[in-house]
């Protein structure tokens, strides 16, 4: 395991951020890392990296415990936390020939990055002139240089165009080809599902849910789905599901009506039985965005009981 938390916990004067915190990273692997504003991840990401210090909890990378062998773990991570550290009055170049001194890095391996992350054209200039987008890149390639075997990102998606964002996607499918782990941290949930092989969720400092994509975004026998009915009257079966405890809403092509799997069999059986011709029953896919509002309601309602 390349990456190990091991129940981290973490309070700034009497407010707890976060809350016996813990997720495991493989080799190759890329983990996308979500919440809402405020719920931890940069807190957690900031204690990966040495930072902070947690109040409880170990982190190991590749086996190394960042407390007591800081030094030799944190050689094989890079990472961009927050916004990329960069001198104005430098250029993208000399930036990095700063960023690649304490690692002995060779001119060659610079030049590179700089390709990697599409640089090449603007590198001279003095990185006050670049845009956001441009210190972005500027910002991955410094956290590439030493080919670190994690890479910890925090919103690396800020400021990219959509021709950034596609780059950089390719860039972390690339790195992850290579055996590079990523840890992703970014509000952009589309990107997210065309990147992550697996996604952390954590809200108000606990972890709610750590699952594949797919896990995620699968159909549950207890929670209600999106599905969409063709029938031959829309009027007469909204009537009859309302009436029998179903939530549903006429649709362009026929009834939105919000059930569960097992529900959904009743309420077939329930149009049949009165004569309304049904047609067709799909359930709309559930996207992670839809996921992400789900596990984190999930801790919303506990709390609330």
């Amino acid at each position: 395991m390349l990456l190990s938390v091991n129940g981290i916990s973490k309070s700034f004067e009497d407010r707890a951020v976060l809350s016996d915190v813990s997720f495991d990273i493989e080799e190759g692997e890329v983990v996308g890392f979500l919440g809402p504003n405020g719920a931890g991840k940069t807190t957690a990401i900031k204690i990966i990296l040495g930072l902070l210090t947690p109040n409880a909890g170990e982190v190991y990378i590749d086996g190394l415990n960042i407390r007591t062998d800081f030094e030799k773990a944190i050689k094989n991570v890079g990472a961009i936390i927050e916004t990329p550290e960069l001198y104005g009055y430098l250029s993208g170049m000399d930036n990095l020939k700063v960023a690649a001194r304490p690692y002995r890095v060779r001119k060659s391996r610079i030049c590179e990055v700089i390709e990697t992350v599409g640089l090449t054209e603007q590198i001279g200039e003095k990185v006050r002139r670049y845009s956001l987008g441009m210190r972005q890149r500027l910002g991955i390639a410094q956290a590439m240089l030493h080919n670190p075997k994690l890479l910890l990102l925090d919103e690396p998606l800020n400021g990219l165009d959509p021709s950034g964002v596609r780059d950089f996607r390719m860039l972390i499918r690339n790195l992850a080809a290579a055996g590079t782990s990523v840890l992703i941290s970014s509000h952009q949930l589309a990107e997210m599902e065309l990147m992550c092989s697996r996604l952390i969720i954590i809200e108000s400092g606990f972890i709610v849910a750590i699952k594949t994509l797919k896990e995620l975004t699968s159909e549950s026998d207890d929670l209600p789905v999106h599905y969409l009915l063709d029938v031959n009257d829309a009027a007469r079966a909204l009537k009859l599901l309302s009436e029998s405890g179903f939530s549903a809403e006429t649709a362009d092509s026929g009834l939105n009506v919000y059930m569960t799997r097992l529900q959904s069999a009743e309420a077939a059986r329930l149009l049949v039985e009165n004569n309304i011709a049904l047609y067709g029953m799909t359930a709309v896919k559930k996207t992670l965005s839809d996921a992400f509002l789900e596990a984190t309601g999930k801790r919303k309602r506990a709390k609330k009981k």
